[in-house]
Parts: structure tokens; C-alpha cells; sequence
């Protein structure tokens, strides 16, 4: 019902023309796209990670549109500058800023020609953890360990938890439930040791997976070099931030910058929170972003950019571009600022 839902709201607000005529008013300074994998659909039946990959042709076709509409293409310090200057809310077009997170070998290959052909300015967010080895997508292992399983077990202290995943909806609902539950329920470390238990045996460790699905050091400094391409920092070992206490938090805030430095000699300006919901990060975690020396912090709570956002800087929504929201509808409906409107009342 809510997918349902989720695809009658804005379809209606777009053929209504409630969204174009919201637009005019209520669309703010822009957005801040935030890109997860750029690929080739993956036709398999299941795939629950899915909703985080765009066709490389949606984003062309989004960013043709975008340019069209009169939006104008900035990079991430061109957006947060504008939101210091003090002629903030003046400008004469909306802006766009391009985030991608985490550096995948697909997104490399497919999204970086096309916002090389579009002139569009892009920044990179990077976990050094994840690339040297440290930590894992544990979500797309998960997935994969799901997908050849019919029943898999995870041990707690409380208890054993068994999950029936026979059968295709099973398989579903048990990645949403396993996936909430790892995030919101248990700490970074216990995170980590049901990984290690789920894929014991299995063909192919967490680490080297992950390491066959993200760029080296290597590559990284090579797109450096471009004037589109900048870099910001997410966590150290891409932990959950609200799970750590402050000493830790600051360690994995901070020390992602120095690695990030050290491996490419840029020093990140800008900060992007692990996994990025109500459950990873409260005032406390921003609070030590803002004190770590960052200009901004960027989580994954779906909004536009407003002028009172030169007050929330380290608060800073983005605007998904997601596999599950392939449209240039409900993008374009997303863009008008309406639906979040609605939403806050």
C-alpha cells in the first residue's frame, strides 16, 4: 500500500499542475542530488538494493531536463556558498548539486562520462574503510547470502532469530527486516559479527567482495585531477554514528578526512552521514561534524535546499535519485517542493 501510495501522490500533483505552479514559490535554492550506483538494470528477481541503482539513460535524460527547466549545475561549495552569501535567496536560477556516495567501480565507469558531457561538477563521498579492506557492504552481502539460503539463522544474546527466506516474498521481506534490524537494533560491533557468522562458509568473505565492487586509491586521485570531481568523507568504517560514543564518533569523523588526505592530497571539505537516516545520526553526532573542522554535513533525509538552510548547515537534506523512482515526474514533482511541503504539516 505505501509503494502504492508513494506513486499515486506524486503522478497526481503532476498532472494536477499543483507541482509546476508550487514551483514558483516554493522550490527554494534547488537540490542536492544524491546518487548511489549508476549501472545496468539487474534483471534478476531479486535484487532488494535495487532502489539504490539509476540506468546511466535516466541520468542523462534527468540531466537534460534539469538543464532545460533552467536549473544551473554547481558543485557542492558553489551550493553552500551560495547559502552563506548574504544575497542568499536572490539568485536567478535554482541550482543542482551532484553527490554520489561511496566510490562503486559501476557508477565510476557509467555516471562520470555522462556528467562529464553534462559539464556537471560532482562530489565523491568516500569511506576509507570500505576501500582498504576494513568494513563491507554488508547490506549487498546480505543480499547475496539471501539469495542462495532458504533459511538463515542470526544468533543474539537474547536468542536465536530464524528467517524463512524459501520462497521469493520471503526472501523480500526478510532482507527489510534484516536490514532495519542491523541498522536501528544492534551496535556497529554485533553488526558485524552476525556478518561474519551469516557468511561463514559462504564462497566469497564480505571484504573481498566489497573490494570487488568499489574503485582503488589509485583511481580516485586519477578523476581528482578533473575540475568536476571533488571529494567529501563519510565515516571511517562507515559505522553507524549514533551507535558510538562521542570519543569513537569523533575517531571515525575526523579520521576519515586525515586518511582521505593522506591517500589523494585533498583534504575534504564536506561531510556525509553514514547510511543517513533518523536512526544513524541525532544533534549530538552533527554537533561533532560542525567541531571535526567540516563546512557541511549531508545526510539522506529527502528535502530541497531553503534559504534557513544557511542555519542547518550540517542538517543539509538531499534529493534521492533512486532505482524504485525512475521518472522524470516524480523528480521534476520532487523539485517543486511541494511534496515535503505537505509532508511537514
Amino acid at each position: 500500500m505505501k509503494s502504492i501510495i508513494s506513486r499515486i501522490v506524486p503522478n497526481f500533483l503532476y498532472f494536477s499542475g499543483l507541482s509546476t505552479c508550487f514551483r514558483q514559490f516554493g522550490s527554494g535554492l534547488g537540490a542536492i542530488l544524491q546518487l548511489q550506483r549508476v549501472a545496468e538494470s539487474d534483471q534478476r528477481a531479486f535484487v532488494p538494493n535495487r532502489f539504490r541503482s539509476i540506468s546511466p539513460d535516466f541520468l542523462n535524460r534527468l540531466l537534460t531536463v534539469l538543464k532545460a527547466d533552467g536549473y544551473s549545475f554547481v558543485s557542492l561549495d558553489q551550493m553552500v556558498e551560495e547559502l552563506q552569501n548574504p544575497g542568499l535567496g536572490k539568485t536567478r536560477t535554482r541550482l543542482i548539486a551532484v553527490t554520489v556516495d561511496l566510490p562503486y567501480r559501476d557508477t565510476f565507469e557509467n555516471a562520470i562520462p555522462v556528467l562529464k558531457q553534462h559539464e556537471t561538477p560532482f562530489t565523491v563521498f568516500v569511506s576509507p574503510g570500505l576501500l582498504e579492506g576494513q568494513a563491507s557492504l554488508w547490506w549487498e552481502v546480505i543480499e547475496r547470502i539471501i539469495a542462495k539460503r532458504n533459511v538463515i539463522f542470526v544468533d543474539l544474546p537474547k536468542g536465536r532469530l530464524e528467517f524463512d527466506v524459501s520462497t521469493l516474498l520471503k526472501k523480500k521481506k526478510a532482507f527489510r527486516e534484516l536490514h532495519e534490524f542491523l541498522i536501528c537494533n544492534v551496535t556497529n560491533n554485533e553488526r558485524d559479527r552476525i556478518l561474519n557468522d551469516l557468511s561463514a562458509g559462504y564462497e566469497e568473505s564480505p571484504m573481498s567482495y566489497t573490494s570487488s565492487q568499489l574503485v582503488t586509491w589509485e583511481t580516485l586521485c586519477e578523476h581528482e585531477l578533473d575540475p568536476l570531481c571533488s571529494l567529501g568523507a563519510t565515516g571511517l568504517n562507515f559505522r553507524v554514528l549514533s551507535k558510538l560514543d562521542n570519543e569513537e564518533c569523533r575517531f571515525e569523523i575526523s579520521r576519515s578526512r586525515d586518511v582521505i588526505k593522506l591517500e589523494t592530497g585533498i583534504e575534504p571539505k564536506h561531510f556525509s552521514v553514514p547510511y543517513g537516516d533518523i536512526c544513524s545520526v541525532d544533534a549530538e553526532q552533527m554537533k561533532l561534524i560542525e567541531m571535526s573542522g567540516y563546512v557541511s554535513s549531508l545526510n539522506s533525509c529527502p528535502g530541497i535546499i531553503y534559504p534557513n538552510h544557511s542555519q542547518k548547515l550540517f542538517a543539509l537534506p538531499r534529493l534521492p535519485v533512486s532505482g524504485d523512482r525512475q521518472s522524470l515526474r516524480y523528480m521534476k514533482t520532487d523539485l517543486s517542493g511541494l511534496p515535503f511541503s505537505l509532508r511537514s504539516r
